[in-house]
This record gives structure tokens, sequence and C-alpha cells, in this order.
């Protein structure tokens, strides 16, 4: 209880303190998350619950508050100590309009700490850019940039895993992506999508220093009277993974999935996700695939109520 407080409490206080002043709350959210994966990484399946909020504190105003708090769990009791995990972000947003082109930025954090005492504080920009090429097609910018506060176990070689020591890491996963209204009721989307991770001051050998990834992105979405569904894939065009010493790794991944959206009435909608994620499993150095793959199924469900 007394990490729940510590980890949640100063979030909650300003989420509470800030729903109970606005006028308008967009909605919110609760739901709950599964990951299966086959043998033999079954060790790794989780659940995870959350909450989450979206709220317009200023009627006829762009500007957003959002926020989740979400705690995931192990099903694998050896996976517990290091793998438990509270989550929490909030994000701040605006939105501009200058003829054709939109700029909605959203600034946050998002704060992870795990039961064996490691912590990360991202700090995000969202950039939020779009610009409509026609009445029926645009061209966006998704995803998020974050330089991150890591308290971890250091990052030397023979170095005592119970000593923690700070760095200042850097990701971002940023997608360019064309747009398309296909009538009133279909639209698809294309995307490219590249993620980088950098860490600072990772001497260990085998531990990832950098992470690289592109990834080809589809959408299509179709709209019903009282619902939609959303299909779309991923697909690793290249990924790669070093070390501080110069060894490199290659585990490409794709993923195949559905989202939905049910409108039980005005404020009440049932969003249900379901997705499979394959990816290689690969040694060092190594151009063979060296283990069998690893994948999962991925389901969720939420309830969100509006206000």
């Amino acid at each position: 209880m007394s990490v729940v407080k510590k980890t949640l409490g100063p979030l909650l206080t300003v989420a509470m303190s800030t729903v109970g002043s606005v006028a308008v709350a967009d909605s919110i959210e609760v739901g709950a998350e599964y990951r299966d994966f086959n043998q033999p990484y079954s060790q790794d399946n989780l659940q995870a619950a959350y909450i989450a909020f979206s709220l317009n504190p200023v009627d006829e105003s762009p500007l957003q508050i959002a926020g989740k708090f979400e705690y995931r769990y192990m099903d694998f009791s050896g996976k517990r100590h290091t793998n438990n995990r509270y989550r929490q972000s909030v994000h701040v947003g605006y939105q501009w309009e200058f003829g054709d082109f939109i700029w909605a930025p959203k600034i946050g954090l998002r704060q992870q700490r795990f039961e064996n005492n490691t912590d990360g504080l991202e700090y995000r920009f969202i950039p939020g850019l779009k610009y409509q090429l026609t009445d029926a097609s645009s061209v966006s910018l998704a995803g998020w940039m974050a330089m991150v506060q890591m308290q971890v176990p250091v990052r030397e070689e023979e170095s005592d895993s119970d000593l923690r020591s700070n760095y200042n890491d850097y990701i971002h996963k940023l997608e360019v992506k064309f747009n398309h209204q296909l009538s009133s009721t279909k639209s698809a989307a294309l995307g490219l999508f590249h993620e980088l991770v950098y860490k600072e001051d990772e001497q260990r050998a085998y531990s990832v220093d950098r992470n690289e990834t592109i990834e080809l992105r589809l959408y299509y979405k179709q709209d019903f009277e009282v619902f939609s569904l959303e299909p779309y894939a991923r697909i690793d065009l290249t990924q790669s993974q070093t070390d501080a010493l110069g060894n490199e790794r290659h585990q490409k991944a794709n993923r195949v999935g559905i989202k939905g959206e049910y409108r039980i009435s005005p404020q009440f909608t049932m969003l249900p996700e379901f997705y499979i994620n394959d990816s290689e499993v690969n040694d060092w150095n190594s151009e063979a695939e060296n283990h069998p793959n690893k994948y999962y199924f991925f389901y969720k469900l939420s309830l969100q109520y509006s206000f």
C-alpha cells in the first residue's frame, strides 16, 4: 500500500482536483489488458488494469488535459519482482489552426515505478502536426519524443545488481501518416513509423545501447450505425540493436490486429481490441534464426463514459 500511495498519490491528487474544478469533462475510461505468450515464453504473460481521463477545462477552447493510471501484474511469480509496474501519465495540449495546417502539440510526464525500485520518468513532447491536402486527404506527424530519467542498476560490467544510478536516455516513436477518407463511413491510412532508443553510458556487453526500428503501418476503418471496426497491420522493414562494444542483433516483429468501438448509449462506449504480435528471437552477431519466434495474443476491453 505504501508503494501505491507513493507512486500514484501526487498525480491522483492533481487529477481529482482538476476534475472537481472543471465545467466539462470529455471522458473517463476504465479497462483491462492481457498478453498471452507462446511456449517457451509463457513466463512473460501479464495482465494490466487502468483508468484514463480526458478533460476540456475551458468551454469552447481546444485546451485539453489527459491522464492515465495503470498497474501491470506478471502471471509468473519469478517475473513479478522485476516486472510488476505502476505507470502514470499526464499530458496537456492545445490546438492552433492556420488555414489547412493544424498544430496540436502536447507536453507531458509519464512515470514508471517497478517493484524492484527501478524508476523511469519521461518528459514527453507530442508534435501533433497535420496538413489537409484535399477535402478527403491529409498528412500528419503522429507519435512522441522524450528525454527519460532512469534510476536503474549500474550499467557497468560485473557491477552489484543492487546498486542504482541515474541516467538520461532518449526515445522517440514518430509516424508520418497519409490519411484518406474513402467515403462518409470508410477511411484508410498508410504510415511510416520510426522508433529510436538510446541509453546513456550503457557499457555492458550484449546489453542494448541503441535500438532502432522502421516500420510500415496500414490502417482501415469502417463505420456502421452504432459500431465501427478498424483492422490494422504493422510490418517491420528494418530492426537493429547494438551494444557499446559493437555487437549487433536484428529482431524484426510484425503485428496484425483489430480495434472496435460499440456505442451502447450516447454516454457509454465499449472499446475492444485484439492483436497478434510475432517477433524474431536471435542471438547477437548471428544472421540465423536461433530460437523459436516469440508471439503473443493481446486482448483489451474498456468502457468509456463521456460527459
